[in-house]
């Protein structure tokens, strides 16, 4: 925020944060475009947000646990998925969320292709269903990472 206010208002911006040198802050801002500045800041984001609690995939953090949570919104609010052993678990718990809710037009983690055979089984039930389908598959992914079967 502070950066782009910088950027748009100069010195005589109002910021959140002490920044070490206004003057300078705002030369160097200013040798970007606007284009250019907000590619920089979502870089930015990207590389504070490694930080282990993240993943590069929608709808998935990490746990304190160690676990992997899958998150997807609906209707504005968050809607839990699961916790899962993995990433991609989460992942592919999100996507098949997505897909229920959105087909073709979902954003995805991975391929539609990946979940042909899902979709269908899951195409029949209420969304209800198919949010405890996935907390149950994520409940059985926890439960056989903390006690693998021979």
């Amino acid at each position: 925020y502070d950066k782009a206010t910088l950027h748009r208002y100069g010195s005589a911006a109002k910021l959140n944060s002490r920044v070490g040198d206004p003057e300078e802050e705002v030369r160097k801002l200013a040798e970007l475009s606007w284009d250019e500045l907000v590619a920089s800041l979502r870089s930015e984001a990207r590389r504070a947000s490694c930080d282990g609690q993240t993943s590069r995939f929608r709808g998935v953090k990490k746990l304190p646990s160690g676990k992997w949570q899958a998150k997807t919104a609906m209707k504005g609010k968050q809607v839990y998925l699961g916790s899962y052993a993995t990433k991609e678990e989460a992942a592919a718990a999100y996507d098949k969320a997505t897909l229920h809710m959105y087909g073709s037009a979902a954003k995805l983690n991975f391929s539609e292709e990946n979940y042909e055979e899902e979709a269908r089984k899951l195409a029949g039930l209420s969304w209800e269903e198919v949010v405890a389908t996935l907390r149950q598959e994520g409940h059985n992914s926890s439960a056989n990472s903390k006690h693998p079967q021979p």
